[in-house]
């Protein structure tokens, strides 16, 4: 039985290797194609942007948005599905997001929060 975890543990790695060299040559891909339309439109970017959802894991733009903060992928995730409505748009279209966050109670999302208003302080606003 020990044999066969042992296998089985190899065979996920292999795969899981494999594809994340197959992601990275999809996103270089992705990332070269995005830059051509961007530069042959003239334009700042892409309203449907496949390098950014391979780079992010993910099509939704408010967990895109937090991971370019700082946030990890998972904190990201759990932000934006909290019940607790963390981002908010201001009257200029800007995402920002509300320093009520602490009520998620989540340490590690606090400390990823403390760190990022360091570096992104206009980012964030109280409720109100």
């Amino acid at each position: 039985m020990d044999k066969s975890m042992d296998e089985t543990n190899l065979s996920i790695q292999v795969l899981l290797e494999a594809l994340s060299k197959i992601q990275f040559k999809f996103s270089k891909y992705f990332l070269k194609f995005s830059r051509t339309l961007i530069e042959e439109r003239q334009i700042d970017e892409l309203d449907n942007d496949w390098y950014q959802y391979l780079e992010y894991g993910t099509t939704d733009e408010s967990v895109i948005w937090l991971e370019q903060l700082g946030y990890s992928r998972s904190n990201a995730i759990e932000i934006v599905t909290n019940k607790i409505e963390a981002i908010v748009t201001d009257s200029q279209g800007d995402k920002l997001v509300l320093k009520l966050i602490h009520e998620m109670h989540n340490p590690e999302i606090e400390r990823e929060t403390e760190r990022i208003m360091m570096n992104y302080p206009d980012s964030f606003v109280y409720e109100g």
